[in-house]
């Protein structure tokens, strides 16, 4: 599996904007979406993918230590983003719950299926409900209060198995070429 380069996405964008590129020919010249470019510009620590972290440096004709000087996350970034993910995601997995606990219908499920806490990715999101919900089915006072857990408890399962299956796949395809 490729590992990606942390980048601060101000220094990305103030790299680019003193090259006087707009974010569409930032795109051309990296080989990422106008979008993809917009949303890394807007994370305080974002990670890109070598390949087009390469591409950056060849059309900016710097080596890639000079990029990473330029627009590379420091370890205080890099913790910072990653304290202020884990706050985001457990506040709106408990608002998400509690909601549950009131009787009031929500798919916990389909919550972290759409939603991106700053790159959170969605299993990792599953796994922090899925501990959130096991602790609040555990202390439910009633049966049917349990039960709503539950159905919230195997949609969040269904989505970290699922994500198991394709990294499984992907690995298997991996050795195979």
């Amino acid at each position: 599996m490729v590992k990606a380069i942390k980048i601060s996405g101000k220094k990305l964008a103030t790299l680019r904007n003193e090259r006087f590129y707009s974010q569409e020919e930032f795109s051309r010249i990296s080989g990422m979406s106008k979008g993809n470019v917009a949303r890394l510009e807007g994370l305080p620590v974002a990670g890109i993918y070598p390949k087009s972290f390469r591409k950056i440096a060849e059309e900016l004709k710097l080596s890639a230590e000079q990029l990473f000087q330029k627009i590379g996350a420091t370890e205080q970034e890099i913790q910072k983003a990653e304290a202020g993910r884990s706050a985001d995601a457990s506040k709106l997995l408990s608002r998400a719950a509690a909601t549950l606990a009131q009787n009031t219908p929500v798919d916990i499920g389909l919550i972290v299926s759409q939603i991106d806490v700053n790159g959170m990715s969605r299993v990792d999101l599953a796994r922090r409900a899925l501990e959130i919900l096991k602790r609040l089915r555990d202390t439910a006072d009633t049966e049917q209060a349990k039960q709503r857990f539950r159905g919230a408890i195997l949609s969040c399962e269904r989505i970290i198995q699922s994500n198991e299956s394709q990294r499984k796949k992907q690995e298997r395809k991996a050795k195979g070429a």
